[in-house]
């Protein structure tokens, strides 16, 4: 391999793929970073066996096609204190140059055939419809509710993705709460996607909030591919089954509340404050203009009011209060509708805009 590039264009490709880094001791080459060259430019690669990131090819001037893996904290940390800007890269695994103005650099790396890359299958599913600012959005306001912990449903580990015609929708659940998202649009197939909520967490930090470029998604047999102008993404799929939670929004309440979304996050968390962790609780209650909230713990009491819209009977209700904390931080409207069946039943909470939707389990009073 040899090839001149430029540094800046050379450490966001190392910063993109970077958050596919394998920071376990399984297999030291997954610590390391795949570079490729040949004549279409310079390719990473970065993998932790449950998702690939590769960046797209960055046009540089190549003299020798080439592979090699790089430890990636290594290349990370050398790219980012390069005295120029323009940078020059040769070798391989038995001697690998990098140079940089005045600074000459030799490194020793892995086989490049060594380095577990993804064989795909035939593909099975190709479609788009969803830019890449909104698909943030969908992560943002599900992946809260991945159950953290593997248990007997390894499906609640993982992020559902469901298309239709004109919708995809994203949900997530973790046994007591279950949060649904939407997008509408032209998508024309059926598509069920049940992929990990921890490859999810690393595509946070890979979705540009400002792009509204189109995303492209793919499937095979045992692979969730997403395709953005600067990267790609392989996820395994989980292949078990995903709990229809859909009619679970469909229930009449008896009680239904308007309110100040900003002006009920606020309550929670002061009332957070008096809520330690050893229970966790907030009591609801509500008036004609008003919704009550209450803590008591063994470090004090606390109650507040928010202003409030109340239609139905009277219901007195407990929750965690984090699980209410994560849904309140995740909705974007002026007012949320909050609708109850009783105190030992699920709440739902929406908003004026029709794209979300979540509910919650009550905790026994």
């Amino acid at each position: 391999m040899k090839l001149t590039i430029n540094r800046t264009e050379f450490l966001e490709a190392i910063k993109l793929v970077k958050n596919a880094v394998n920071t376990r001791d399984i297999m030291p080459i997954t610590k390391c970073i795949l570079l490729s060259a040949n004549d279409d430019g310079l390719k990473l690669t970065a993998t932790d066996l449950e998702m690939s990131v590769e960046s797209s090819r960055i046009i540089c001037e190549v003299e020798e096609h080439g592979a090699v893996a790089i430890e990636a904290k290594l290349l990370s940390d050398m790219a980012a204190k390069l005295p120029a800007e323009t940078i020059i890269l040769s070798g391989n695994e038995n001697g690998f140059e990098i140079s940089s103005g005045k600074f000459h650099a030799k490194i020793f790396g892995q086989h490049a055939d060594k380095f577990p890359l993804v064989k795909m299958d035939d593909i099975n599913s190709d479609f788009t419809g969803i830019n890449e600012q909104d698909f943030l959005k969908l992560l943002k306001g599900t992946i809260f509710s991945v159950c953290p912990t593997e248990g007997m449903q390894p499906a609640l580990g993982g992020v559902f993705i469901e298309t239709s015609d004109s919708r995809l929708i994203a949900t997530t659940a973790d046994g007591f709460r279950v949060s649904r998202r939407y997008i509408e649009s032209d998508f024309n197939n059926d598509n069920k996607i049940l992929f990990q909520g921890s490859c999810a967490n690393k595509l946070l930090k890979l979705l540009n909030p400002k792009s509204i470029a189109m995303l492209r998604f793919m499937t095979t047999d045992y692979h969730f591919i997403i395709e953005s102008i600067r990267w790609t993404v392989t996820m395994r799929l989980i292949a078990d089954l995903y709990p229809d939670y859909s009619t679970y929004f469909n229930v009449a309440s008896s009680t239904k509340i308007e309110t100040d979304a900003a002006g009920l996050l606020d309550s929670l968390e002061r009332m957070k404050i008096i809520a330690t962790k050893s229970s966790n609780r907030v009591k609801l209650e509500q008036e004609a203009n008003s919704l009550i909230l209450s803590v008591g713990d063994s470090i004090g009491r606390a109650r507040d009011e928010v202003e409030a819209s109340v239609t139905g009977e009277h219901i007195t209700i407990h929750f965690n209060i984090d699980y209410l904390i994560g849904i309140m931080k995740a909705i974007e409207d002026d007012t949320i509708e909050i609708g109850l069946s009783g105190s030992t039943k699920a709440a739902y909470f929406r908003g004026s805009n029709s794209d979300y939707e979540y509910l919650v389990l009550p905790m026994r009073a």
